[in-house]
């Protein structure tokens, strides 16, 4: 695959689902200009939902941030990541919107 051998590969993508802000740099150095580098406490913040999705406990966080704080990038990075995790053995995600009013009729 374009020179790079088997274990070279199989470690960019265990870095990638390991680290989400490798994931994003990875992502925009294959298409450049999609997908701005994701900040310091957003990467926090992603570190640690998944690291309550992975342990099995069944859990719940609650995540509360100011305006202009990327809460909307943050949700599609973990759904983003979440679905990439269970490709191979498949699964659905179910997001639920806001109340109708004011916020989906905005």
């Amino acid at each position: 695959m374009n020179g790079l051998d088997t274990e070279k590969i199989v470690e960019v993508f265990r870095r990638a689902f390991m680290d989400p802000d490798y994931h994003r740099r990875l992502e925009k150095a294959n298409a450049p200009g999609t997908a701005k580098p994701l900040r310091p406490e957003q990467v926090r913040i992603l570190k640690d939902v998944e690291l309550l999705m992975g342990d099995g406990t069944g859990d719940t966080m609650t995540i509360r941030l100011p305006r202009q704080y990327g809460k909307n990038e943050i949700a599609a990075e973990i759904h983003k990541r979440h679905l990439l995790r269970r490709c191979v053995s498949g699964g659905t995600i179910v997001r639920a919107a806001p109340t109708f009013r004011p916020q989906i009729v905005n």
